[in-house]
């Protein structure tokens, strides 16, 4: 039997000791932290207000704020015709005089729709007319009152032929202020067919009170 000094005994109770405790140990992993105020559950991750999608705008094109629907002067109850015209250098004036047929007050506010035509239902020649000037006053059209409005046309002769490409028209097709149904206004005259350059051909005026000068 091998003899064994007190302090190789103690040597040999430290490592019993030792394996012992490192049997009984239980290794339990680090969970990851979470945030004050939540769960800790994965969630998913919210864009920041730098980073959301900006609001998609659209561009309008300005038009007159026209009368309600019950209230405009519809084409039905309107008659149009030239009721004079002016002519300058390089230009004629028309005035178109709009006259209530109908039997109720109806209102007329703002620009009227005017074009060259083939003919009455026929098809549109060249650019329409720009609008110059304001949009002017409402104006309550009583039974048989009136309104007009200047149509100002280019003497289209003065252009070269292959901007313009001259088109013999039998008159105008005139849209009311904020109605979708025309009339025809017959006037036989020269247009440019041409509506893909710059040949500009008709000015129209808002609507005022009256047959005009």
């Amino acid at each position: 039997m091998i003899a064994r000094t007190p302090r190789q005994i103690a040597a040999a109770l430290g490592c019993a000791l030792g394996l012992a405790l490192t049997a009984c140990t239980t290794v339990v992993e680090d969970e990851p932290a979470t945030e004050p105020g939540t769960n800790g559950e994965q969630t998913e991750a919210q864009p920041s207000p730098e980073t959301t999608e900006p609001q998609a705008t659209t561009t309008a094109e300005e038009t007159p704020a026209g009368p309600a629907h019950g209230d405009r002067c519809l084409s039905d109850e309107l008659d149009v015709e030239i009721g004079g015209q002016e002519g300058a250098a390089g230009s004629t004036t028309y005035t178109f005089v709009f006259t209530n047929t109908g039997d109720r007050t109806c209102v007329m506010h703002g620009f009227p729709g005017v074009s060259y035509v083939t003919g009455e239902g026929g098809s549109q020649i060249g650019q329409a007319a720009e609008r110059s000037g304001d949009v002017g006053e409402a104006i309550d059209l009583a039974p048989g009152a009136q309104a007009s409005s200047e149509v100002e046309a280019v003497d289209v002769t003065n252009y070269p032929d292959d901007v313009c490409d001259q088109t013999d028209v039998a008159g105008f097709r005139v849209y009311p202020p904020n109605d979708f149904d025309y009339l025809f206004v017959a006037n036989e005259t020269t247009a440019c067919a041409n509506a893909t350059t710059d040949a500009h051909q008709l000015d129209v005026s808002a609507v005022v009170a009256g047959a005009g000068e």
